[in-house]
């Protein structure tokens, strides 16, 4: 039974095909015989119109059979046939003759998209390109039942746990149903189990039948969020979540539950790609930048010594230890990196050894990539020195500055310029270099007379003309300081000795002293002075040849005589400082000796004169005669000069010995040696 729509369409295409029946046919497929007008008349009857399937279902390929009788007097060739379901046009067949009173029949594929009742209309030439002798019995139409298409149709019925309130960190039992609403059977089903909109587990149904359950199950662990008692997890179970399986419908695969969790007890330390961010928002190839990384504790007990792991495309950056991070707050861990141009994938591991205790150690990497834009010259600067490690007063040196490309591109045509800083930027010199390679060194150099004496600043600036172009628009500047020593000697005593050693009381002995002039200029009019303890004792002056390589040394010799007792003997330079030099400090050298004193000896001298008394004595007795009381009275004198006289008279003769000896300073020798 037509509907009244279906009707109207097909009144409207026979009275298209009845008016223009009447129009004179401009290309015509009749035959004609003279003296008689003949013409084809094509038509076809609802029970024309075929199947190759009565009741398909929706997706399902059928072939739609049309056949064409011609009731006509004539042939007629190429003859269109046109096929609609309601008033789509799904295809067009060409009958390439049809000859009266004999049907031709033809066919085009239809496939069904949804499942319903489907008029299917056969026009034939509809556009009257053929003449006819009736032009109003070229459509019929036939209704044919579309139906379900023959697919499963998964459902989700069920979700259940084996602990519908469990604590953070403890293993739960999600155990999901399956059902099989449709008309076949379901094979190799991937079920996804999705904690808050994350799968944590997939699992496979290898077979599921028409109208049939089956039961499926994973682990989850619990997770809870920060500072809740307890906290809402939405746990959705997805049956094809990528659509594998053609179904009847995909909109009842999905079906969630909402569970409740228990806050945790432990550190729970987290990440994502959120929390990794750069000291730039767009780096550049080998420019540093920092690497921001944010730890977030989710649990309530606060987390020690948490080592944060950073990897550039699966290199190891480097480690910054966090000394803390806070239950229920963050901590932002860093690092320093230089990368290479190109997409890379910046890996943050928490804890990477596991040593901390968690509930949850999967939540502790996490990956962001990021695209380095092409990277540029980048010039700076390795080292900056002076030839000489001793600059002096007027001296030509030769200022040394290692530029470096840390780029990935050339720098060409630079100019390296050197200032003394020090002198109000004056420009000393610049160097030229043509070429400097990625990742390469180049020297570049200037002479400078140094002076004035004093600090001076050296400034060694790259590129100031900024004609290398490169990734930092700041030229690199570098520095150090030179110190300009005045032209001036620096004289040194270096060593004492004494000949012969140990030295004997009053006997005479040759101070030697070794001496030098490092300096830069002569010292002329030298006043050098030896000293017994704080007493000068002799002293000359000498000019010194200055030798700033100190290899150049002088021997100076006093004569000195000894007396008992500790000596310290200094030997002393410009002991008035009337002399500038670099150093004051070292002009003096000293030697500590132990004169010992002179032992007992018969003193030849008082032993003569007792003999000359005791003669005296004698004589003298004898002339009185008294010969026994003269013997006893020179015996008693002899004793008393033993006892008294001896010690007196020695140290007497000593006294002459030593102002004989004595009296105002030796003469000193001066010998000049080369490399002592």
């Amino acid at each position: 039974m037509l509907n009244p729509s279906r009707l109207l369409i097909h009144a409207v295409l026979i009275c298209a095909v009845v008016i223009l029946g009447y129009t004179p046919s401009i290309i015509s497929g009749e035959e004609s015989i003279p003296g008689h007008m003949q013409a084809p008349d094509l038509t076809l009857d609802p029970w024309d119109i075929s199947f190759s399937d009565d009741t398909p279902a929706a997706n399902q390929t059928i072939t739609i059979w049309a056949r064409v009788h011609n009731v006509g007097d004539s042939l007629v060739y190429n003859v269109p046939v046109y096929f609609y379901n309601n008033t789509t046009n799904i295809g067009v067949s060409v009958l390439s003759l049809v000859e009266p009173n004999i049907p031709r029949s033809t066919y085009i594929l239809w496939t069904p998209m949804y499942a319903s009742v489907v008029n299917i209309t056969v026009v034939i030439d509809p556009l009257n390109i053929i003449n006819e002798s009736n032009e109003n019995n070229n459509a019929a139409w036939r209704d044919i039942l579309v139906s379900e298409p023959l697919l499963p149709d998964l459902q989700v019925t069920d979700i259940l746990f084996s602990d519908d309130q469990p604590k953070h960190g403890e293993s739960v039992t999600v155990r999901a149903s399956i059902f099989n609403a449709g008309r076949v059977d379901a094979k190799d089903v991937i079920v996804a189990f999705i904690d808050n909109n994350t799968v944590f587990s997939y699992e496979i149904l290898s077979f599921i039948g028409p109208n049939q359950t089956s039961n499926i199950s994973t682990i989850w662990i619990a997770k809870s969020d920060i500072g809740n008692i307890t906290t809402p997890r939405v746990i959705g179970v997805f049956a094809d979540p990528e659509d594998n399986i053609p179904e009847i419908s995909e909109g009842n695969n999905l079906r969630s539950e909402v569970i409740f969790v228990g806050r945790p007890r432990l550190a729970e330390l987290s990440i994502v790609p959120e929390d990794i961010y750069f000291s730039t928002p767009h780096p550049l190839g080998n420019e540093t930048i920092t690497i921001y990384a944010k730890v977030r504790n989710l649990g309530e007990t606060r987390a020690d010594n948490v080592p944060v792991a950073f990897y550039s495309n699966s290199r190891w950056i480097g480690t910054h230890i966090l000394d803390s991070v806070p239950g229920q707050l963050s901590s932002t861990a860093s690092i320093q990196w230089t990368p290479p141009a190109g997409f890379t994938t910046l890996t943050v591991i928490i804890d990477p050894a596991g040593v901390i205790p968690e509930y949850d150690k999967t939540n502790n990497i996490a990956n962001k990539t990021i695209i380095v834009d092409r990277s540029l010259p980048q010039i700076s600067f390795a080292n900056l020195s002076c030839s000489a490690s001793r600059v002096i007063e007027n001296m030509t040196v030769t200022l040394y500055a290692d530029v470096l490309n840390t780029g990935q591109d050339a720098a060409f045509n630079l100019i390296v310029r050197f200032y003394d800083v020090s002198e109000d930027r004056k420009e000393i010199g610049w160097y030229y270099l043509d070429k400097v390679s990625p990742g390469m060194k180049r020297h570049a150099f200037i002479r400078w007379v140094a002076a004035p004496p004093g600090n001076h600043t050296i400034l060694a600036e790259a590129d100031a003309e900024y004609s290398a172009g490169e990734l930092n628009a700041t030229h690199a500047e570098t520095n150090t300081t030179v110190y300009v020593w005045p032209a001036l000697p620096d004289l040194e005593a270096l060593s004492i000795s004494i000949y012969p050693y140990p030295a004997s009381e009053g006997v005479q002995t040759r101070v030697n002293a070794t001496i030098r002039n490092h300096g830069v200029i002569e010292a002329q009019d030298v006043n050098v002075v030896l000293i017994d303890n704080e007493g000068v004792v002799a002293g000359a002056v000498i000019t010194i040849p200055a030798d700033p390589t100190g290899s150049t040394r002088m021997n100076i010799t006093f004569n000195y005589t000894s007396v008992a007792g500790v000596h310290l003997l200094t030997i002393f330079l410009d002991p008035k400082n009337n002399i500038p030099e670099y150093n004051e400090t070292d002009n003096s050298v000293s030697l500590r000796i132990e004169v010992p004193e002179k032992p007992e000896g018969i003193n030849l001298a008082a032993i003569s004169l007792m003999v000359i008394i005791l003669l005296m004595l004698f004589i003298i007795t004898y002339i009185w005669r008294e010969k026994i009381l003269s013997l006893m009275i020179a015996m008693i004198i002899w004793v008393l000069i033993l006892v008294i006289n001896i010690p007196l008279l020695r140290r007497m003769v000593d006294e002459v010995y030593r102002g004989m000896k004595g009296g105002g300073y030796p003469a000193a020798q001066m010998i000049v040696k080369k490399g002592q």
